[in-house]
C-alpha cells in the first residue's frame, strides 16, 4: 500500500503532505548569491559587437560607478536629476563664497602656503606643477599674482570638485576644484585643475595641480550636467 496502509492512508498522506509544504526553503547560501552578483556584473560589463567579417565578439566595458574616496558611493550623484545637481551647486557656490585672502606674493610665502610643493585636499594629497609659481608671475601681465591665496584656499577648502574625461586626454581623469569668491556685489569663480601624472617608474598615479585661473559658471555647470561628475560636494 506504499507509505501507510488500510484507512488512515488518505488523512495520513494528507498531513504528511501539508508538513513537507510548510518546511521553509533553504536561504541562497553566501558562495550562492556571490556567483549570481557576478554573473549580474559580468552581464552588465559585456556588449556584442559585430566585426567587419560579421562575427559576433564579446566586448568588455568598464564601468564607472559614483565613488568617492575610500569607496563610499556618492548616493547624490546616483540619484538626483540633472536639474537638482545645478540647482544646488549654484546655490552652494552663492552662499558659500568668501573672500579672497590676498597674500603676500613671494617664493617664501608660496612655499609655507605648499610646504614640499604639495597639498592636502578633500580627496588626497596634491602635488603642485613646476611650473604654478610662474604661471601666476607671469600669466596675464601679472595679474594673476593675486590669486595665489585663491589657490589654496581652492585646494585646501574646494566647494565642489568635478571629475571629467576628455578626449585629449585619452579618457584619462582630471579633478576640477571650483570655489566661490565675494568680489563687491558679485561672485568669482576660481578653479584649479588637477591630472594624473605618473611617477619614474611609470607606475603609480600622483595627482598634480597644473593650472589655477577664474572661469565663468556656466562651463563649471556644464561639467555637473554629465552624470557622476561630482567627485567631492561641501555639505
Amino acid at each position: 500500500m506504499g507509505f501507510f496502509d488500510g484507512a488512515d492512508q488518505g488523512e495520513n498522506a494528507k498531513t504528511w503532505c501539508t508538513v513537507k509544504a510548510a518546511r521553509p526553503r533553504a536561504a541562497p547560501s553566501a558562495d550562492l548569491r556571490s556567483i549570481i552578483i557576478i554573473i549580474f556584473i559580468c552581464a552588465l560589463c559585456t556588449k556584442v559587437k559585430i566585426d567587419k567579417n560579421g562575427r559576433a565578439r564579446k566586448v568588455y566595458v568598464k564601468l564607472r560607478l559614483p565613488m568617492k574616496k575610500d569607496g563610499i558611493v556618492d548616493k547624490k550623484a546616483d540619484t538626483d536629476s540633472m536639474q537638482e545637481r545645478v540647482s544646488r551647486i549654484t546655490a552652494k557656490l552663492e552662499s558659500m563664497a568668501v573672500p579672497m585672502v590676498e597674500y603676500e606674493f613671494s617664493p617664501e610665502m608660496y612655499h609655507k602656503l605648499f610646504p614640499n610643493g604639495k597639498i592636502d585636499t578633500p580627496i588626497g594629497e596634491v602635488k603642485m606643477g613646476e611650473n604654478q609659481y610662474k604661471k601666476l608671475e607671469t600669466r596675464d601681465q601679472g595679474k594673476r599674482k593675486r590669486y595665489l591665496g585663491a589657490m589654496y584656499q581652492t585646494l585646501k577648502e574646494p566647494i565642489v570638485i568635478i571629475k571629467q574625461y576628455k578626449e585629449k586626454d585619452k579618457g584619462k581623469p582630471s579633478w576640477l576644484y571650483t570655489k566661490s569668491f565675494i568680489s563687491g556685489n558679485n561672485r568669482e569663480l576660481v578653479v584649479s585643475v588637477v591630472v594624473n601624472q605618473y611617477d619614474d617608474n611609470n607606475k603609480k598615479p600622483i595627482r598634480v595641480s597644473v593650472s589655477t585661473h577664474p572661469m565663468e559658471k556656466e562651463p563649471v555647470l556644464n561639467q555637473i550636467k554629465k552624470p557622476y561628475a561630482i567627485a567631492y560636494e561641501r555639505p
